[in-house]
């Protein structure tokens, strides 16, 4: 049975793995997800920085109130392009965690796009679904550029 534990502990490591990503639901596609939100937008990531906040709770286990540190990134982008809605010129980003399975890396001066439910409010997380322009083919871009144009 003492030969079995190392196997054991792969299955096990195996069997969480799915637990530490990110859960999102069925994601839509660039299209859908243009369609889908008031406000789309290039931006240019200006500043980002680890933050935390401390959250409090009632422990399920022991019945006996805790808390909890969570970190986040939060940071601003600068407005370069308006795709869809009316963005405003600066952007208030927040994002996970970069130990998180939701993470999404937003580096400094880089340009991405983005989906916005408040114009003035970018999320950074797998869930929330920016882009950096170059993956984003030219041919869309040049498309929602056109139903901006036209509105």
């Amino acid at each position: 049975m003492r030969n079995l534990a190392p196997v054991f502990s792969i299955l096990l490591a195996l069997v969480s793995a799915p637990a530490l990503a990110c859960s999102c639901g069925e994601m839509p596609s660039l299209e859908g997800w243009y369609s889908t939100h008031n406000t789309v937008a290039i931006v240019k990531v200006v500043e980002v920085k680890l933050d935390s906040r401390v959250s409090y709770f009632t422990d399920a286990s022991t019945g006996k109130d805790a808390e909890r540190t969570e970190y986040f990134t939060r940071g601003y982008a600068e407005l370069v392009e308006s795709l869809k809605g009316t963005p405003r010129k600066k952007i208030r980003i927040t994002g996970s965690t970069p130990s998180s399975g939701c993470y999404v890396p937003h580096v400094v001066g880089v340009e991405y796009v983005v989906f916005m439910s408040e114009p003035g409010n970018a999320s950074f997380n797998y869930c929330a679904f920016p882009r950096s322009v170059d993956k984003i083919p030219n041919s869309l871009i040049d498309q929602w550029r056109r139903n901006a144009s036209n509105k």
